[in-house]
């Protein structure tokens, strides 16, 4: 229980960083980072392997509140007034890319959430078979 909670806060936190990472875009960082974070192997990874494990991981609803990571970190800068220019100036919270991402990732979690019951599920019926 107690790895399944360090595995979704952990997984909040990288979420917020990289939303946040993502809003400030070229604001902050090298080109490096840039390319990183939008490199196919990079979004691949945190954008569907990693949900999806994480959600296969956990088996339980409230690996949903690994999406208050993003929700935080992108309404700290809609409070402190940032409008990233990279977004037509459209408000961190409210943008396009940041809903898509909201649904994506619930999208993944919920994928990664099911096939975990599944995959328990299919192991208590082989033990009772074995019964």
């Amino acid at each position: 229980m107690r790895l399944r909670i360090l595995l979704t806060a952990t997984y909040a936190a990288a979420l917020g960083a990289w939303a946040y990472a993502e809003q400030k875009q070229v604001d902050l960082y090298s080109q490096a980072t840039y390319d990183l974070l939008h490199s196919p192997g990079f979004q691949l990874f945190f954008l569907l392997a990693l949900p999806v494990g994480v959600g296969f991981a956990v088996r339980r609803a409230w690996a949903f509140l690994a999406l208050t990571g993003p929700l935080l970190s992108l309404g700290y800068l809609q409070v402190t007034g940032y409008v990233s220019p990279w977004h037509d100036g459209v408000a961190p919270l409210l943008s396009l890319p940041s809903l898509s991402l909201f649904v994506w990732l619930g999208l993944t979690l919920g994928l990664g959430i099911g096939l975990g019951a599944i995959w328990a599920e299919r192991g208590r019926i082989l033990r009772l078979g074995q019964q």
